[in-house]
């Protein structure tokens, strides 16, 4: 039903029918383990739907009765409603596509703004030519009556989503226990999630939460933790100089298989075996159809066995993350490039093993960079489509022009849509120059994707602290640690979030007792900056003098010291020190703009002339 242009109806209705569309919807997959996003729908509709209220809705109300923001709430420093509105809208769209798509009335919520429309569904276009236009009032009337006697009528139940929309691609196992081809299980796993991830059809869940499962579960679990439809299984055994696999595919909602088939190959023809499952899925699932064999030079691949075999194996290690295991995947990685030069996914793999080297501290990072910045370009100039390697280009870009980088970002998510790293980066891009909004909700499309890492919802948290949103912060810092109580991201954001409401105390000792198992220099920058802003200047300068004798051991960063000082109202000596930290290309300088900890320094003319060299002045 429209309103003869192809718009569907809108009109008021009463609180018992809005109450009856409300249950439906709130009862469905979409919504029965939402409680925020319930919370605000439920109360926006039913204000819509009494007369007068409508325009009563706006953002501080549901600010403060839903998301319990103070009285004084200020929209344009929290924009946690417009960010949530747009959640909400994609939820809408998700149920009605789906589950709803029968459902005779609909709720929607503008692009536009806050306060909901209950709109009639429209007709299917062959059928709506040769519909008499019957009354706009009487027609809809009708509807509302029949679905509310039908909700009052028919049983809540969740229904199987259909079509499926998403799927995690589960280890498989190496059968007989032969764990020196664990590599090479690995390696198949990722590559079939990957392979199924550039299609753009299904989201699929990132390896590091999808390895939560290594040790099997129930599918039902599965799906709800991971928060896919769909889950693939699959066992590998070896015969000689062949290889066959077993795959079984899963629906997560009712537990039940609904497809399953073995595929065997030689074991040098391991990229055949991995197109043949992704195509047989692919059909399957209705995709469209997996890489050919023709195309695989085109996606950075080799048609060596022996350096794709390496390759294979410095994955493997680069997937421990251990820095000793790190610097074997790279002489790996250059033993798989000797055998074939062109293999471009190998470049691109040398590159990640530098970017992680780089992260660790006692590691010189400007030895890293250009190491990963030259593997990253070798890869490119091969293949300049290749999804992992331009991860890798915007994550080591020097000196990076922001909007540069943010193409960058997008054009890896486009290749790959289900890069969880690559929406998880471009988010923190956004939150560097204080675009919150569009940080958060990049953020939390990681987290969808890889809903069991602890660093994404860190990260989160890290959104809301540069917003100044310091009790989110708080709260999602005790999430996390409630999954893991040591984990010293969550603990440093539980300590900032403290800082910024001015438990000075509280702050001091998170990051007193962090420091018993985690020296690093940032914690005791944290901790010194703390003690500053608190009165306490002796531990202070305490602080500054341990970190000056740390110099003598490893890197510090001259911002670290440049954050006591600025605590200490020393803004000559921050300012200097920071400009050393920008000689030297310290990547924590990404931040200047947002932290709350340089507001002191903000209205310097050095400070703005660092955030224009930093191009975070844009």
């Amino acid at each position: 039903m429209t309103d003869g242009q192809g718009t569907p109806a809108v009109a008021p209705v009463s609180p018992e029918t809005a109450q009856a569309i409300l249950k439906k919807l709130l009862g469905s997959p979409y919504f029965c383990n939402a409680r925020r996003p319930s919370d605000f729908l439920r109360l926006a509709a039913l204000k819509a739907a009494s007369s007068g209220d409508a325009a009563h809705i706006d953002e501080r109300i549901i600010a403060c009765q839903v998301y319990g923001r103070h009285p004084d709430y200020d929209p344009q420093v929290d924009p946690i409603v417009r960010v949530e509105a747009n959640r909400l809208r994609a939820k809408l769209r998700d149920y009605y596509e789906a589950e709803g798509r029968d459902d005779p009335v609909r709720l929607r919520l503008p692009a536009d703004s806050f306060i909901p429309v209950f709109e009639a569904a429209p007709l299917p276009v062959s059928s709506a030519a040769s519909v008499s236009h019957a009354p706009l009032r009487l027609t809809l009337a009708v509807a509302l009556a029949a679905f509310t006697t039908m909700a009052a009528l028919m049983p809540f139940r969740n229904r199987t989503i259909d079509p499926h929309r998403s799927i995690a691609v589960l280890p498989f196992t190496t059968a007989g226990g032969l764990a020196d081809k664990d590599y090479f299980t690995d390696g198949l796993t990722e590559q079939i999630a990957r392979q199924i991830g550039r299609s753009g059809k299904l989201r699929v869940a990132a390896r590091q939460s999808a390895q939560q499962f290594k040790d099997g579960d129930d599918v039902r679990r599965i799906g709800e933790r991971l928060h896919v439809d769909l889950a693939l299984e699959g066992s590998v055994h070896f015969a000689g100089d062949r290889v066959g696999v077993a795959t079984r595919l899963y629906n997560t909602h009712s537990g039940r298989e609904i497809w399953s088939r073995e595929f065997d190959r030689p074991a040098a023809e391991v990229l055949a075996l991995r197109d043949e499952i992704s195509t047989a899925l692919a059909r399957t699932l209705q995709l469209s159809n997996a890489d050919s064999g023709e195309r695989r030079a085109a996606m950075g691949w080799t048609n060596d066995s022996e350096a794709l075999d390496l390759y294979l194996q410095a994955r493997y290690l680069f997937n421990s993350r251990k820095p000793a295991n790190l610097w074997k995947s790279v002489a790996i990685y250059n033993a798989a490039l000797k055998k074939d030069p062109r293999f471009a996914l190998a470049y691109a793999g040398l590159a990640e093993d530098y970017v992680v080297l780089g992260a660790n501290e006692d590691q010189d990072v400007s030895q890293m960079m250009p190491l990963a910045r030259q593997a990253v370009a070798h890869a490119l100039s091969l293949e300049p489509n290749l999804p992992e390697a331009l991860l890798t280009k915007a994550a080591t870009a020097d000196h990076p022009d922001f909007e540069t980088a943010e193409r960058s970002y997008r054009a890896a998510i486009a290749a790959n849509p289900s890069n969880a790293n690559a929406h998880h980066w471009l988010g923190l891009n956004l939150l560097a120059i204080g675009r919150f909004a569009e940080a958060e909700a990049e953020i939390r499309q990681a987290q969808i994707l890889d809903p069991l890492s602890l660093h994404v919802g860190a990260n989160l948290g890290v959104v809301y602290y540069y917003s100044r949103r310091y009790q989110d912060a708080v709260e999602q810092a005790r999430k996390v640690l409630a999954l893991d109580p040591h984990l010293p991201q969550g603990l440093s954001l539980l300590a900032h979030g403290y800082e910024g409401l001015g438990r000075y105390a509280e702050a001091e000792d998170v990051l007193a007792n962090l420091m018993k198992s985690d020296n690093s220099a940032g914690v005791m920058a944290d901790l010194g900056h703390v003690y500053a802003v608190s009165g306490k200047a002796d531990k202070a300068h305490g602080m500054i003098e341990a970190l000056t004798r740390l110099t003598g051991k490893r890197h510090v960063s001259p911002h670290h010291i440049a954050f006591i000082q600025t605590g200490l109202g020393h803004r000559n000596e921050a300012l200097a020190l920071l400009e050393m930290s920008y000689e030297q290309h310290d990547a924590p300088l990404a931040f200047l703009r947002v932290d709350p900890r340089w507001d002191p320094l903000r209205g310097d003319p050095r400070f703005q002339q660092l955030l224009h060299e930093l191009s975070l002045d844009k």
